[in-house]
């Protein structure tokens, strides 16, 4: 049954789980992105309460939206999270308001699990529309990538199942990571991949060893085999009780790793990195793909960030001195993280997370523009193909 409702629910504050090891929590607490009071809120549970959401603000000459915006029809979906596997062709049909944990729970008793965001908190669709990465990457490709259907309303009120043969253009959109709203995805069927777990976790170095590290990163990472995935991040931790007093509040350099293959064949792999400087944690074992979030320990409900990345054709030293002389533990930013991920072959992936507070942002944006200010390569996108889809299916732009 759909609820409307005619002004926004109130909503709790949003608190960040305790863990043991750190993770890469924002500095400032309780920050919250402005929100705007809808016109009218669908509840939906199904798809049909999606369609009848989606004409109601046609009739009425509104916007739809699925997070708060002045005067539009607000659709929330977070109770649409079913999960059903079918474990004998390994796929799975999620609902559009289904966390990748909803996933990863289905699929382990199976001995199955889906490439996912680098956090099981992360909602399925809205990783896979934004083409987001994933701790397995190099060995999995994108999530996106293992999408076979796709089941969308789009602004014309049509429930439409799309995939590479019907509608394959629309299909193309919606995982091409370009961010067009093209309609309101209810339900996405995915490829599952098999395996019984990884050898992974997190090295964590502190600040004075933040050079040394990134650049053993470097020429580290050049020889890898796809089936290691890594990424090195410097993180800013909060200073709260939930660390461990060594970690409290300080600068860390983390190395992320998620290797596909025998423990063996992992530490022997790793072993550079173990040594590139005196570690405070090394956290890095045979796990269950149900402890995949240990590779990046994101927290739970993460605050509001302004985030922004790029692709590299390669890890430069120039790269990693920009990086350090604009963002190392030397100065002192509102950029709880900056990234460099390794993708395929020799690309990377340079990504920064600010803090998200609305007064921070013209500081955020011109930090992030320095450490950003590296030779990049193409972003691979096609943006008039994209375009054109836009016009074809939201020529009114209903959903913005």
């Amino acid at each position: 049954m759909t609820s409307l409702i005619s002004t926004p629910a109130e909503t709790e504050p949003e608190t960040i789980a305790e863990e043991e090891l750190p993770q890469a929590a924002p500095l400032v607490a309780d920050v919250r992105a402005e929100e705007e009071e809808p016109g009218a809120v669908f509840g939906a549970v199904d798809a049909a309460d999606v369609v009848a959401a989606v004409r109601f603000a046609g009739e009425h000459g509104m916007p739809v939206s699925l997070r708060p915006a002045a005067g539009a029809v607000l659709v929330t979906i977070e109770r649409m999270d079913g999960v059903v596997v079918d474990a004998s062709a390994r796929r799975a049909r999620v609902e559009g308001g289904a966390r990748w944990a909803h996933v990863i729970a289905a699929a382990a008793p199976h001995g199955l699990f889906p490439v996912c965001a680098d956090s099981s908190a992360a909602g399925v669709v809205a990783h896979i529309l934004g083409r987001g990465a994933g701790p397995l990457g190099r060995r999995y490709g994108y999530a996106a990538d293992h999408v076979r259907a796709i089941d969308i309303v789009t602004s014309n009120g049509e429930l439409r199942t799309v995939d590479a043969r019907r509608e394959p253009e629309l299909f193309w959109a919606l995982r091409s990571g370009g961010g067009a709203k093209l309609g309101i995805v209810t339900a996405v069927e995915l490829d599952l991949a098999e395996g019984d777990g990884f050898y992974g976790g997190g090295l964590y170095f502190e600040a004075e060893h933040a050079g040394a590290v990134l650049r053993a990163y470097r020429e580290w990472s050049a020889g890898l085999p796809e089936s290691m995935c890594t990424s090195v991040a410097m993180l800013r931790l909060p200073d709260t009780g939930e660390l461990p007093d060594s970690l409290r509040g300080a600068f860390v350099t983390h190395v992320r790793v998620a290797y596909v293959g025998t423990p063996d064949d992992g530490a022997e792999l790793l072993a550079p990195m173990r040594a590139a400087a005196p570690m405070l944690v090394d956290d890095v074992s045979w796990r269950p793909y149900t402890e995949i979030d240990t590779v990046h320990r994101d927290p739970d409900e993460p605050e509001p960030v302004r985030a922004r990345g790029v692709r590299l054709g390669e890890l430069s030293e120039r790269t990693v001195e920009r990086v350090l002389d604009a963002a190392g533990p030397q100065v002192n930013v509102p950029l709880p993280m900056v990234e460099i991920r390794h993708l395929a072959g020799t690309t990377f992936a340079l990504h920064v997370a600010g803090h998200g507070a609305p007064g921070l942002a013209p500081l955020v944006d011109a930090v992030t523009e320095r450490v950003l200010d590296v030779e990049t390569t193409d972003q691979g996108f096609d943006g008039e193909r994209l375009a054109r889809v836009k016009r074809t299916y939201d020529p009114a732009g209903l959903f913005g």
